[in-house]
């Protein structure tokens, strides 16, 4: 139920007055600026979804103070673990059918590989008090290949884990599959490798990152680095950590895989290197095995009238950041303008293996035809040197809004982690909109409660007949990858580790997971790795436990897969960086039908926030791409070409603004209001006038916030989040965040606040007095913009259930608003969110 800004105006600012000491003299401001759609309280409530938000929802309690407990008017369906269950006779993934489970063994321990090969022992206790570089790396590597040969990469993880010779050597564990292609077929099938696995950089360099002990060690680590012939990138302050590559064509010097492990070991072996650990790839969000569809995009959103009122994106800057752009020169004059600006030579991208961006940017620009593009190419390394130099370029030419259909499944997805940050700061200090692509992964997701069985083996259940189930089937492409996270310490120094391997129909082990997890700088509570496998055949997962005692929450992403049914968890499967508050991301329907696409990741984000935030139709008919161009990599640059054209019609618009204005254009789809699915609902712009002119929704109410001009203050209220059952101060009660923009306030006194209000709009009274606004349940706090600072993020506001106690409707509301009081007799309220319902229990 939503309430129009007029029905609340008067009461809000009189008793925001009340409440701060000014005097009520309501000013109705102009409604050209847009306020964001309700952002709904989003509770998942299982078990495995309360753990996995243990980080976000830490200071929470089961007491409700005086008796009155607040709860979400419309909480969102619980992530349910997922329940085994005996496939039918003829059941399949995908048009593969479910074979019998192949035999499932533990790997094996350090004394049965001692025992099964005779050398290894003496070995091990000739080096074990060793330094590394005692340590002969060709008899070493000799033990490896022997062990690697027989019991496979998890049996030369129990060597070097189990004799210590892992931690001295301090690489990866997964560099030694580097080695093996080395002796298979020399630097060519390490490159191969390498890219297969994401690990390389646009300079043909594999990628790493060192955990320092400190700063101010940077300077000799950098030194010694370039004097072994490694490059050495940008300083991650915030992880102390420093990016390297390792150029293709200094290992190709080597003779010997011996040699060359010797020669990387050199590179960890510094005191002051804590840490190494492999770079988190970025990957394009395609979904995998789609239906052919025809490209109407512009009808469904309404884009083509606007092209006939003469809006088509004319004079506007828009930038498309993606991991290719081959086959680009072909399209020129055609599917795109006929002249596009690019980060790096036009040639150079038209060769490019990987023609994903130049997909996305034929869709932006059907969308908005005239408008301008940036194409900004970078080499999939998250957080790496080339994404930010790529931001940078995008900010310097001039862009006004960024398509990102890429991202990652790794960490908790709580806006909080990687990329999430990096976005997060851009869009905040930059004021460019970035549209990302929520993800494809509500089929290949799942979250599992650690079940410990035998030999540390994770217990996935049993079947109907009583069998008890150690692995989970899925059917995946050629080349997969798997992502394991676990809610562990996401500021690093994790010490639980969790282990994946992947078997075939067979029992042979296909793909290994194994990175150990030892309290170092940089171990972070994941596994990942890059598959290959027969997409005619199912896999199966099996999970082990190699040390920990804690009952883990695992969140598991297999891409480009499908999961068996019963592991499916759509739920919390939106990616990074469409976690991140500044980023406005985009979930897939069909072209015409508006059902949501099954692949298109769904919120909320482990933080319990509202994601996508919208949706869009996805599965355009582009060259290449004769089946369409499907995921939620298609619907985003939809929203992006939409922007363009929202931008040539009103272009004072700020980035809060904008968003605002496409979330509230929308169909509503799903449940009523806004949801996990859907977001606020589909893109759908409004009909122009007969004269050309925009008349549709800008937001603001009846009584909306400042102006859109340059010249007068501009005030936006971004996001407003609700956490139930907070803790502060032994009061328990509801935790209120909020972002907000504040353009042309400088130096100005502003105030933010929450008022409550019955479902008439009737004040409701206050139990707790350091909680009365003139005769309703309010909080506020004062805030006051300094220079050049314009966003406001995770503002706070506190209400406990105990100001509750005397009111006696169960359906309540909230509006958060933002007043001007620089002058204590003429309040003027700048901007408000829409009302937020929120529901009492007596």
């Amino acid at each position: 139920m939503k309430r129009s800004s007029s029905l609340f105006f008067t009461l809000i600012v009189a008793l925001i007055m009340a409440a701060c000491g000014g005097a009520a003299q309501p000013t109705a401001a102009p409604t050209t600026a847009p306020t964001t759609a309700a952002t709904p309280e989003v509770a998942a409530n299982t078990e495995a979804t309360a753990a996995a938000t243990a980080a976000a929802t830490a200071d929470a309690t089961s007491e409700s103070g005086g008796g009155v407990s607040i709860q979400p008017a419309n909480p969102t369906p619980a992530a349910t673990l997922p329940v085994i269950g005996t496939p039918a006779p003829g059941s399949s993934i995908n048009g593969t059918p479910i074979a019998k489970v192949p035999t499932i063994k533990a790997p094996k321990t350090l004394d049965e590989l001692k025992s099964e090969y005779p050398d290894l022992g003496p070995f091990i206790d000739k080096y074990k008090d060793a330094q590394i570089g005692d340590v002969p790396m060709v008899e070493l590597y000799a033990q490896i290949i022997d062990i690697y040969n027989k019991d496979g990469a998890t049996g030369v993880a129990t060597f070097l884990e189990g004799s210590g010779l892992l931690e001295k050597m301090n690489i990866p564990l997964s560099y030694l599959d580097l080695l093996r292609a080395f002796d298979q077929g020399g630097p060519d099938a390490v490159l191969a490798l390498a890219e297969q696995r994401k690990l390389v950089n646009e300079n043909n360099e594999i990628v790493g990152f060192l955990a320092l002990d400190s700063e101010a060690n940077l300077e000799a680590e950098t030194a010694r680095l370039k004097g072994i012939d490694v490059s050495v990138y940008d300083y991650k302050p915030e992880t102390e950590e420093v990016e390297i590559g390792i150029s293709i064509e200094t290992l190709a010097q080597f003779q010997t895989p011996g040699k060359m492990l010797e020669y990387i070991v050199q590179i960890g072996n510094s005191p002051h290197v804590v840490g190494w650990r492999l770079p988190v790839p970025a990957m394009t969000s395609d979904s995998w095995n789609p239906q052919k569809a025809e490209g109407v995009s512009a009808t469904t959103i309404g884009a083509d009238k606007w092209h006939a009122a003469g809006i088509t994106g004319k004079g506007i800057k828009l930038g498309v950041l993606d991991l290719g752009f081959g086959g680009v020169k072909a399209q020129l004059g055609d599917f795109l303008p006929e002249n596009v600006e690019t980060n790096i030579s036009i040639d150079k991208m038209d060769k490019q293996k990987e023609d994903h961006g130049t997909a996305v940017a034929m869709v932006v620009h059907s969308i908005a035809p005239d408008a301008e593009l940036y194409l900004a190419y970078f080499d999939g390394i998250s957080g790496g040197t080339g994404l930010v130099k790529a931001l940078q370029w995008l900010q310097q030419s001039g862009v006004q809004a960024i398509n990102y259909s890429v991202g990652s499944t790794v960490g908790p997805r709580n806006g909080q982690f990687g990329d999430a940050v990096l976005f997060d700061a851009f869009t905040r200090e930059t004021g460019i909109p970035v549209i990302v692509a929520a993800g494809n992964s509500a089929q290949e997701h799942t979250l599992l409660k650690f079940n410990e069985g035998e030999n540390g083996l994770h217990l996935f259940g049993e079947d109907e007949d009583g069998n008890q189930v150690y692995a989970m089937p899925f059917a995946a492409a050629p080349v997969y990858s798997i992502v394991m996270n676990w809610d562990g310490n996401w500021d690093g120094k994790e010490k639980s580790e969790y282990d994946f391997f992947v078997l075939d129909e067979d029992g042979n082990t296909t793909c290994v997971g194994n990175e150990p997890r030892r309290g170092r700088k940089n171990d972070y509570p994941l596994q990942i790795q890059m598959c290959e496998g027969d997409p005619d055949k199912l896999n199966f997962l099996v999970i082990q436990r190699k040390r920990g005692s804690t009952e883990n929450i695992l969140d598991i992403f297999i891409e480009p897969a499908l999961l068996v049914p019963w592991a499916q968890v759509p739920q919390l499967s939106v990616g990074v960086p469409a976690d991140a508050d500044g980023v406005l991301s985009v979930g897939a329907v069909g072209l015409t039908n508006d059902a949501l696409e099954e692949y298109s990741s769904q919120g909320p984000t482990m933080d319990e926030r509202l994601k996508p935030e919208i949706s869009a139709p996805t599965g355009e008919s582009l060259p290449g791409y004769d089946k369409g161009f499907f995921g939620t990599s298609g619907a985003a640059p939809v929203v992006t070409g939409a922007a363009g054209l929202i931008l040539q019609a009103f272009p004072d618009m700020t980035s809060g603004e904008l968003k605002a204005y496409l979330m509230e254009n929308v169909v509503d789809l799903g449940e009523k209001g806004p949801d996990i699915q859907f977001g606020n609902g589909r893109l759908s712009l409004p009909e122009p006038g007969g004269d050309g002119s925009i008349e549709g929704n800008t937001g603001g109410g009846d009584e909306g916030g400042s102006g859109g001009g340059s010249e007068q203050g501009v005030a936006v209220i971004d996001d407003v989040r609700v956490k139930f059952g907070v803790k502060v101060k032994r009061e328990v009660g509801l935790q209120i965040k909020v972002n907000f923009e504040l353009d042309n306030f400088e130096g100005k006194q502003m105030v933010v606040a929450a008022l409550f209000f019955d479902a008439d709009g009737n004040a409701v009274p206050s139990s707790d007095p350091d909680y009365d606004a003139n005769g309703t349940i309010g909080v506020g706090i004062a805030v006051k913009p300094k220079r050049n600072q314009t966003a406001f993020k995770n503002v706070t506001l506190f209400v406990p259930n105990s100001a509750f106690e005397d009111v006696t409707e169960d359906e309540l509301y909230f509006v958060v608003i933002a007043a001007d009081a620089t002058d204590p007799e003429n309040w003027v309220k700048v901007a408000q969110s829409d009302p937020v319902q929120i529901q009492l229990e007596h």
